[in-house]
């Protein structure tokens, strides 16, 4: 079975103003945290705020349109945001994650290294062994982003 996610996580602060004006979703996490599923639906509104720069702003991501980190840019003045993307099929695939606070990029666009790990600690998650991060704050909860 595969694992796949498009999301912004932060605080619930953070995330009502990263969401004001748009249909979206925030989804109470573990260790005071929370998520925007950003559904095909929401990507395609995002997209389209995009205007004529509704390409990815980094090649290691393949959802990151400028609306999304303008939005999370102005957000991130609420607390710290990060937006991540994961792929798994079998075993294999890939995890992106970049992170923003007060405005400013804390975190580069990185899909090596544990990427969501290394942002969620910049958001101030501390793993709860045996768990990493991404389970600490329950990730793994859902396969599918939809389900969110």
């Amino acid at each position: 079975m595969g694992y796949e996610l498009c999301a912004v996580v932060g605080s619930e602060k953070a995330l009502r103003a990263f969401t004001i004006g748009l249909d979206a979703r925030i989804v109470p996490l573990a260790a005071g945290m929370s998520l925007v599923p950003l559904t095909e639906k929401l990507l395609e509104t995002l997209k389209a705020d995009s205007g004529d720069d509704a390409k990815t702003v980094s090649p290691v991501f393949e959802f990151l349109y400028r609306a999304i980190v303008d939005r999370a840019i102005a957000a991130s003045e609420e607390g710290p945001l990060a937006y991540v993307e994961a792929g798994y099929f079998g075993g294999q695939g890939l995890q992106m994650a970049v992170a923003w606070d007060q405005g400013n990029m804390v975190m580069e666009p990185s899909d090596t290294d544990n990427p969501i790990n290394q942002a969620l600690r910049l958001l101030g998650v501390k793993a709860a062994p045996p768990d990493d991060e991404f389970d600490t704050i329950g990730l793994g909860r859902h396969r599918r982003t939809a389900r969110w």
